[in-house]
Order: structure tokens, then C-alpha cells, then sequence
């Protein structure tokens, strides 16, 4: 039987393609010539004789623009420099973090690309119908896990169980950083956007349900600290991202100065909250003295040291010095707040020539 559209191929005329025989008719014969593959003696036909129709790749993809891909892959970019700020500090160690890929696909394509097992964060936004999954892979979860409960966490180990009750507990503290970072990210876009996580799920059934061919952005963050290295991806309703990157939202942001300021900005931000919550080491320390050797060595249980230090009036005088992470910064005055002991800063230490 012909084929009656000449632009495809019938099924027996495949077969005979891939086992190196001839096409079996005139039409897929004809096609295959005009493609080059047979019929190298027969004059090429002009272009009004071609039948095959131009097919124009990366035009557009599914619902999400090139524009928006632009967006994305500016927003994801600063979220991969936030993350690997805030999980460095997270877990003791240099931590890089790069952005790699986005691509478009169906939730149903999604939802058959993962894993059995996974560790799969359901994200919701308010006041938008979709959902966002965040998928961390296990290649991470438990080596972070076991070094948020204080080991070493240097090696990848090829586990591929369930998570725990309280390994799933645990883990929710790198979904926090991970969702705090893109709602820092997208409020660029939108300042009243944020992010929840409902959930974490470790079997893929969990996120099943909505609609299978409702277009998802899937975008790829890799991971690597010590001798481990993984993903964590970040799947994306149509519904949720696109009344966010609107036309004007993005006339506003998708200048590429005003990427690069908003990207400035936001790393500077980022840095300065994250000093504001470091702990550092400080202690007050009074003026030295010098001992002899000799009465060092008789220093016992309810020995009294004679320190080199002005007293008046049952105060000392001399200046102390307070030190920062093991440095002099500071000079103070011994003193009480209320019913604690304090000391006041009276000024910057300098250090004498």
C-alpha cells in the first residue's frame, strides 16, 4: 500500500531503509532522493520541486520564550553564587555551586525522567495555582546529612534507599536554603513573591496528579564539595512563572547592565546579611605582666599573681585591650552593666612602632 502523505514514511518502507534494501514504491524512493541518502545520479530538483517543509529548531520553546530563558538563566545564576554562599556556611566547607542547563518539557516527561527513589521537594507559591518540585539528588543528601550530624561527609557513597524520618527532618534545612535563595532571587521580579515547601517526598508516585501536559521550565544547579558532586534541579509550573516574568517585568529586568547591577546588588545584600549573623570570637584581655621563671614554677592552687597594672581607687586603670578572632582591636575600660561585668570600648588599638 502507498503511502498517501509523500513528507513521512510507511512502516514497511522504514524496515527496508534500516535492513539496507530498496524502498518498496516510487514515493518513498522519490522522497529518499530528494533527501540524498539514494539516487546519487539523478539531477537535484529545483526549489519549487522540494516537498519537504522547513522546520525551524529553538524558535520557541513550549510556553516559555527565548526572552524568558534569558530571565531564567540570569535569576538561576545569582541564585547558584547565593546558594553556594549559604550552604558553605551551612556545612563548614567550600562548597561550588553552578548553574548548567535549562530545558523545557511535559510534567508527565518530568515525572518519567526521575528516579524510583529520590528525594523531591514539593514548593508552592501563594497566590499562584501550579507547583514547583526541587529535586536534591542522593548522590548529596546523605553526605550532607552526615555532615550536619557532625562527620566527615567527604565521600559519595552509591546509596540508594529511602531517606529516614529524621533524615528527611534533617534535610529540610538545605530545602530551606535552597527556597530562601529563590525567593530572594524572584522578588527582583516580583517583590510580594515567596515560596513554601508543603513537603518532602522520597517516592516519585507522591507527585503525581495535575495536569500531565502542562509545560514545566527545568532548570539544573550542580554541586560539588569535596569528593561528592550532584544536582539539584528545580522543576517549574508554566502557571507559576509565567504571570511573574511578564512582558513588563521583563522590559524592566531583561537589560543585560541592569542584570549585571541587579546581580551586584543582590550578591552584596547577601554577603552583609550573612556577616551580620556570623559569630566571632572576642574576649577582654588586661594589661601583661612579667614573671620570673622561678615563681612560675611555685605557682599552685590560691597562688596570687601581682599584675603590672595602675589601680585607683579599686579600679584599674590601665586601658584593657580587646581582642577580635585572636587580634587587638580595641581599647577598653573594665566596668559592670547591671549585674554583669562589661567592659566600655574607649577607643581603636594601635599597635606602636
Amino acid at each position: 500500500m502507498v503511502n498517501e502523505d509523500p513528507s513521512t514514511l510507511s512502516q514497511n518502507e522504514i524496515n527496508d531503509l534500516i535492513s539496507g534494501g530498496n524502498p518498496t514504491d516510487d514515493v518513498a524512493g522519490s522522497l529518499l532522493e530528494e533527501m540524498g541518502v539514494v539516487g546519487g545520479d539523478r539531477t537535484a530538483p529545483g526549489e519549487s520541486e522540494k516537498r519537504w517543509l522547513p522546520c525551524q529548531l529553538g524558535e520557541k520553546r513550549g510556553l516559555v520564550s527565548k526572552k524568558h530563558d534569558k530571565a531564567m538563566e540570569s535569576l538561576h545564576q545569582q541564585m547558584s553564587r547565593s546558594l553556594e554562599t549559604s550552604l558553605s556556611g551551612m556545612l563548614g566547607v567550600l562548597i561550588d555551586v553552578n548553574y548548567e542547563t535549562i530545558d523545557t518539557l511535559t510534567f508527565s516527561d518530568y515525572v518519567m525522567s526521575l528516579s524510583e527513589i529520590s528525594c523531591l521537594g514539593r514548593v508552592k507559591a501563594p497566590g499562584f495555582s501550579g507547583t514547583i518540585i526541587v529535586e536534591v539528588g542522593l548522590e548529596l543528601v546523605f553526605p550532607i546529612v552526615e555532615k550536619l550530624l557532625g562527620g566527615k561527609g567527604a565521600t559519595a557513597t552509591p546509596n540508594t534507599r529511602r531517606l529516614t524520618t529524621i533524615e528527611r527532618k534533617i534535610i529540610e534545612r538545605l530545602f530551606d536554603e535552597v527556597i530562601d535563595c529563590m525567593t530572594s532571587v524572584w522578588k527582583q521580579l516580583k517583590p510580594d513573591v515567596s515560596f513554601v515547601l508543603d513537603s518532602i517526598e522520597t517516592d516519585t508516585d507522591a507527585i503525581q496528579g495535575g495536569s500531565q501536559q502542562e509545560q514545566m521550565t527545568y532548570v539544573v544547579i550542580g554541586v560539588k564539595f569535596a569528593n561528592v558532586q550532584g544536582k539539584i534541579s528545580l522543576c517549574y509550573s508554566s502557571s507559576v512563572i509565567e504571570p511573574i516574568l511578564s512582558e513588563s517585568t521583563l522590559e524592566e529586568f531583561g537589560n543585560t547592565s541592569d542584570i549585571e547591577e541587579h546581580e551586584k546588588e543582590f550578591s552584596k545584600s547577601k554577603i552583609k546579611n550573612r556577616a551580620y549573623k556570623t559569630n566571632v570570637w572576642v574576649r577582654a584581655v588586661l594589661p601583661k605582666t612579667l614573671l620570673p621563671m622561678r615563681d612560675l614554677s611555685e605557682l599552685k592552687v590560691g597562688s596570687m599573681i601581682e599584675l603590672d597594672t595602675k589601680v585607683r581607687n579599686k579600679q584599674i586603670v590601665d586601658p584593657i585591650i580587646i581582642e577580635v578572632g585572636k587580634k587587638p582591636r580595641f581599647y577598653a575600660r573594665l566596668g559592670r552593666f547591671e549585674k554583669n561585668r562589661a567592659v566600655k570600648v574607649t577607643g581603636l588599638y594601635e599597635v606602636a612602632d
